[in-house]
């Protein structure tokens, strides 16, 4: 019986699976709640916005070794340098949410060859 629960369980799962959870259509809409926060908008849909900058100082924060960035970046740069990004980029929002931020980075941000 056990055997058949767990059976159903992952067969469950794996059909559900996606290969990732936050794309960038839902960076997007959590981006232009952080843009109203920006204007003080009373409608800012507070933990949106706070979603976009967790999730782009989280991607950040993993890939900053491999960043080149002169002095200390500033909260509002990474957020500002992925935003811009996003809105220039309308047609990649169906990628994986840390591939577009990780470019927007990577892009703002390039080391020298040698």
């Amino acid at each position: 019986m056990l055997r058949i629960f767990l059976a159903a369980l992952i067969l469950g799962c794996a059909t559900n699976a996606r290969a990732f959870f936050y794309d960038g259509n839902k960076l997007v809409a959590d981006l232009r709640q952080f843009e109203k926060a920006e204007r003080s908008d009373p409608a800012t849909e507070y933990q949106a916005s706070a979603s976009y900058v967790g999730f782009v100082l989280g991607v950040h924060d993993t890939i900053s070794s491999s960043l080149c960035s002169s002095g200390n970046v500033s909260t509002r740069q990474v957020t500002t340098v992925v935003g811009k990004h996003l809105n220039e980029h309308p047609a990649d929002w169906g990628k994986p949410a840390h591939q577009l931020v990780a470019k927007a980075l990577r892009d703002a941000f390039p080391c020298r060859k040698k």
